[in-house]
This record gives structure tokens, C-alpha cells and sequence, in this order.
């Protein structure tokens, strides 16, 4: 099977697009419009796929996609070729022309919550680890209650750097 790469548009501030290799069982789905989820740095994003490609020439290994969000596009080729004019015409980046374009809402975004098992205080007594800042952390994931915390919440909430 013959190798697929996309052009995607990100919603940052850079004048650029990233390309990104597209995994075997993904090949027939992809399409100019459909947003994917690709990481970006240390995070994952939603992105919109511009182009595919059969080809690339970079310098960079391109990383793959993780997934394809939708099953038909959300964006037409008529909005991309409007939005590519924008982005020349004002100097504004591809990504945030797009992304402003669409509702906020349709955007994915990955946050992890901790919550607490029922089981987490026999947990806690056999792993012999110091049990003040667990406990700490016991009365903070508590305190929300079954929605849990996110690790910025909680480093938020115990005063702490990197939970």
C-alpha cells in the first residue's frame, strides 16, 4: 500500500501547516476538511486536514496521526480556499483563520480527571509510601466530589509544581 501524508492546519500562532503520515487503516479516510487528532509537542490537538499527499519531501520524519474525528468533512473546499486567501491576504496563520471559522465547541480536547476508587485507602495502607501527601491528594480528589480533578487543578490546589 502506497504511503499517504496529510497538510494539517493547527490553531496556534504560527504561519505554517504540519505535515503528518497517515497509518495504513486510515488511508481510504482521510480527505481535505476532516478534523483528526495528532499530537503537537507534548500535547494532542485537533487539526484540520488541508491536503493529502502521496508524497514528502521534508526534513523531518513526520509523526502519524492518531485519529480521525469525523466521517465526512466539516469543512468544504470553497471555506479552506477562503480561509487560505485570508491567511495571505492579512498575514494571519491558516490554523487560527480556520479555527475561528467553526464553533468552539466541535474541537477535541484530552484532559485527564483523577477520581478515587473505592478501594483507594486499602491501596493507600500496602503501599508503604509517605502517606501525608497522598492524604493530601485523597482531600482534594474528595472536596470535587465524582468529577475529579485535573493535574492542573491539583497542583493548583496542594501548591504543588509538577503533581
Amino acid at each position: 500500500m502506497p504511503e499517504s501524508f496529510v497538510n494539517i492546519a493547527l490553531n496556534v500562532p504560527l504561519d505554517s501547516t504540519f505535515t503528518y503520515k497517515v497509518p495504513d487503516f486510515y488511508v481510504n479516510e482521510v480527505e481535505a476538511g476532516k478534523r483528526v487528532l495528532v499530537d503537537f509537542g507534548k500535547r494532542q490537538m485537533t487539526g484540520i486536514i488541508l491536503d493529502v499527499m502521496k508524497n514528502y519531501d521534508g526534513i523531518h520524519k513526520p509523526k502519524y496521526i492518531k485519529s480521525i474525528l469525523d466521517e465526512e468533512s466539516v469543512i468544504k473546499p470553497e471555506l479552506i480556499e477562503f480561509a487560505r486567501w485570508i491567511s495571505s491576504y492579512y498575514l494571519a496563520p491558516i490554523g487560527e483563520v480556520l479555527f475561528s471559522s467553526i464553533p468552539r465547541k466541535i474541537n477535541f480536547t484530552l484532559e485527564r480527571f483523577y477520581k478515587l476508587t473505592d478501594v483507594h485507602i486499602e491501596k493507600l495502607d500496602v503501599s508503604g509510601l509517605d502517606k501525608e501527601i497522598y492524604n493530601d491528594i485523597i482531600s482534594a480528589v474528595r472536596s470535587k466530589g465524582k468529577t475529579g480533578l485535573t493535574k492542573k487543578q491539583l497542583e493548583k490546589k496542594l501548591n504543588l509544581k509538577d503533581a
